[in-house]
């Protein structure tokens, strides 16, 4: 690893993935505010990137496989990666990229169709949501643009006949751009989605956060806790369709808990059975979160330096 890229990983910090082993106990709490009782994934010896935006894509009884966002120290940017992980002791035990661009990717939502599996991950700096596929060696092709602009962490789901898609869109406002949440409608899953409905927040608590999912009835919709910062927390959206529009309320709400482990954030909520993965984020040293301005400096400076 070079200097620069230990620079990075040192002053940075990074995400991790965590699974909670009892899905059905947290969704059927009444209380609104809910803490999670997550085991961390045993990084082992992988030491040069980390792992965030998790989402399950299957599980039995010896191992669990999920999709995630891979960042690497070296590029500064994340590529799509699938990770498998022993369910009794949660070590890391494979890591298989499946997508890597010029521009960073994370984010990596799926959506099952007629047996195939398709990937919507975040690509916005390519200014596009873009619906993927595995091709036969189990890697993604990008299939069609779905979306125009910088889409942040798209949602897509089936609702009756129709196809919706869920997005933020990033913009000069920055985090002030997660109040605003664009919904558009498809009649298939790869067709042509046009916007239908916004819907105003008047705080930062629209973001996706995870795949939509059903439970007891209730459509959800994972959202990030934005509002203060990034990734303070996840609210889970009830959604109901009225008179053709879209209507959220609040079903429940988990919050970052800085007293914990990795707990400085949260920002991911995928629901797979009885298992619900999520990411938090740390730094090797806490006091560096706190001096980071004046070390953000000295990067900037040694980056000029080395490449010069």
């Amino acid at each position: 690893m070079s200097l620069i890229a230990k620079l990075h990983k040192l002053v940075d910090g990074a995400y991790f993935v965590g699974i909670v082993d009892n899905a059905n106990n947290v969704l059927s709490n009444s209380e609104l505010h809910i803490k999670l009782d997550i085991r961390w994934i045993d990084m082992g010896a992988h030491v040069d990137t980390w792992f965030a935006d998790p989402f399950i894509l299957k599980a039995d009884e010896r191992t669990i496989t999920l999709l995630v966002e891979e960042y690497e120290y070296t590029t500064c940017k994340g590529i799509l990666s699938e990770i498998l992980i022993d369910r009794k002791s949660y070590k890391l035990l494979n890591v298989r990229p499946i997508l890597r661009q010029v521009t960073h990717l994370s984010y990596p939502y799926f959506v099952k169709e007629n047996g195939s599996l398709f990937i919507v991950p975040e690509s916005g700096q390519r200014n596009e949501a873009a619906i993927y596929q595995f091709d036969g060696d189990g890697y993604l092709q990008r299939q069609k643009k779905l979306i125009e602009g910088r889409c942040l962490d798209t949602q897509i789901c089936k609702v009756g006949d129709k196809w919706y898609a869920f997005a933020v869109k990033a913009t000069d406002e920055g985090l002030d751009a997660t109040k605003k949440l664009y919904i558009y409608e498809a009649d298939s899953l790869d067709g042509e989605y046009k916007e239908i409905q916004q819907i105003i927040n008047p705080k930062n608590e629209e973001r996706g956060a995870g795949l939509m999912f059903e439970n007891n009835g209730h459509l959800l919709r994972p959202a990030q806790v934005c509002e203060g910062g990034y990734g303070k927390g996840v609210i889970l959206y009830e959604l109901t369709l009225e008179n053709g529009k879209f209507v959220e309320t609040e079903y429940a709400r988990f919050m970052a808990n800085p007293k914990q482990k990795n707990g400085l954030c949260l920002h991911t909520f995928s629901v797979y059975e009885d298992l619900i993965a999520v990411d938090g984020f740390d730094y090797k040293y806490r006091w560096i979160g706190k001096a980071n301005p004046t070390i953000y400096k000295i990067k900037n400076l040694i980056n000029k330096i080395v490449h010069k």
